[in-house]
């Protein structure tokens, strides 16, 4: 089992949400350090309009990337659709070091 200061859940929402919080470049700061990082539902969260977090997704993942740290990402959507939203250069890095699963199905909120 990892410690919390190897492993950090976030979600994407919150991220976005920092960026406009006092404070909240802490979390940006830990998102870079921490060795694992798995960012939840990306594609959900506020994009503001002048392109901060954008900006600061990529600048996230090429420090990610750089360091060698495992970063897993979920999101409903698809392959082009994330690279309409996110730009060929996040989904580069992503390809580069990773690997895409294509979960199909059901919905498993709506199980129970």
């Amino acid at each position: 089992v990892l410690s919390p200061r190897k492993a950090w859940f976030l979600k994407a929402g919150h991220m976005a949400a920092a960026l406009h919080r006092a404070g909240g470049e802490m979390i940006w700061d830990r998102a870079r350090k921490v060795y694992a990082l798995a960012i939840d539902d990306l594609g959900r969260e506020y994009s503001d309009q002048h392109g901060r977090w954008l900006a600061e997704l990529d600048l996230l993942i090429d420090d990610r990337h750089e360091a060698r740290r495992p970063t897993v990402i979920t999101s409903n959507m698809g392959l082009e659709e994330f690279k309409q939203r996110y730009g060929e250069r996040i989904a580069d890095r992503i390809r580069q070091a990773g690997l895409v699963v294509n979960c199909v199905g059901e919905s498993l909120r709506r199980a129970g």
